[in-house]
């Protein structure tokens, strides 16, 4: 069983135009098949230390994914989430995604540390989804802006 994963993109924009893409305009490229529920109006990431990170239903609905336990703009975001049973746990995650510009780039690290159950196929398909989030949606929106 992996305790860790690590994704990472490398995006062909500044530090801050990245940040801002992820934290603040997530509701234009994050994918809707990524969502839990087909009710998900979009993805919202409250941007204070305590925000929460959740999905929208509409009406005062929706999942929470997790909460911000750290935030360092434009260099880092931390997370603590619950990854209930239905989605591969029970297990809390301790997320952190880092923003460090290199040159005219900003490579984006995602790591994600587990406590609690977890197996090898949960972990599989989160790293793999978030390599497609990543690379598929985020890093084309942040090149486009």
């Amino acid at each position: 069983m992996k305790e860790r994963i690590v994704v990472k993109c490398v995006v062909n924009s500044n530090i801050s135009k990245a940040w801002d893409a992820y934290i603040t305009e997530n509701h234009k490229w994050w994918p809707a098949d990524m969502y839990t529920s087909p009710k998900t109006k979009q993805f919202i990431i409250e941007k204070k230390l305590g925000g929460l990170l959740y999905e929208d239903y509409g009406n005062g609905e929706g999942l929470i994914w997790g909460s911000i336990i750290g935030l360092d703009k434009p260099n880092s975001i931390h997370i603590k989430g619950t990854l209930a049973k239905e989605f591969g746990g029970p297990a809390t995650t301790i997320e952190k995604i880092s923003f460090q510009q290199v040159g005219d780039h900003t490579e984006v690290s995602y790591h994600i540390d587990f406590v609690g159950v977890v197996d090898d196929k949960t972990t599989s398909s989160l790293a793999e989804g978030w390599q497609i989030i990543l690379n598929n949606h985020y890093k084309p929106y942040c090149e486009n802006l």
